[in-house]
């Protein structure tokens, strides 16, 4: 059995939040850990950055709204709680006061490529690949994905990306404006901490969204 943590390191001013572990609870643990995380993170005065990324090379596979872990024949009551607690993720990352950045190797898909698409930068992988998957566990894109896929599609191209599950290369999310970078394979997490240190260094205070 897969022990979910998030783990916690530094490299300068940048602070990297790892998920180290990926099954069917890391979404509710992340919706308990990441809140107190950040908050913690926003009082620390040697933090500028935050990074947000997983191991084994993927940010993340489809383990909440993939193939095993939310089925079709699942009633609503069985899907609902695995729903729900995405909005506390998004509202945890939409609400720091500073910069969060996803470093995003691999596959990103379902709720996992909405937290990515959250956060304020996002650098991914050359071979990293995206995909709404909503439609293939029975429900309806939601929590925010399909809005922030609307800023770079057309509204056919939006409709189709998300009834048909198909993958969106990284790089095509670089043309679509939809990430700010693409990395070589294995270096997406090296890539994101420069790029954190960039923006910590060009600021004197906390960053804030007006």
């Amino acid at each position: 059995m897969m022990n979910f943590s998030l783990l916690e390191s530094r490299q300068g001013s940048v602070l990297i939040l790892t998920i180290n572990e990926l099954d069917r609870s890391s979404l509710a643990q992340l919706h308990v850990t990441l809140p107190v995380t950040l908050e913690n993170a926003m009082r620390n005065p040697n933090v500028g950055a935050i990074v947000l990324t997983a191991t084994e090379h993927r940010f993340c596979s489809s383990v909440d709204f993939g193939e095993s872990a939310i089925q079709c024949d699942n009633s609503v009551s069985e899907r609902n709680p695995k729903i729900d607690e995405l909005p506390g993720v998004i509202r945890a990352i939409r609400e720091s006061r500073k910069p969060v950045i996803a470093a995003v190797e691999g596959v990103a898909s379902g709720a996992w490529m909405t937290i990515a698409l959250t956060c304020d930068l996002v650098v991914v992988a050359r071979d990293s690949r995206f995909s709404v998957s909503y439609v293939r566990a029975g429900s309806t894109p939601d929590s925010g994905v399909a809005t922030f896929l609307s800023a770079f599609l057309s509204r056919q191209m939006l409709r189709e990306t998300c009834l048909t599950n198909d993958y969106v290369a990284g790089v095509r999310m670089l043309e679509l404006g939809a990430v700010n970078r693409v990395a070589e394979p294995g270096r997406a997490l090296e890539d994101a901490v420069d790029l954190g240190a960039r923006v910590s260094a060009c600021t004197n205070r906390v960053i804030s969204r007006g």
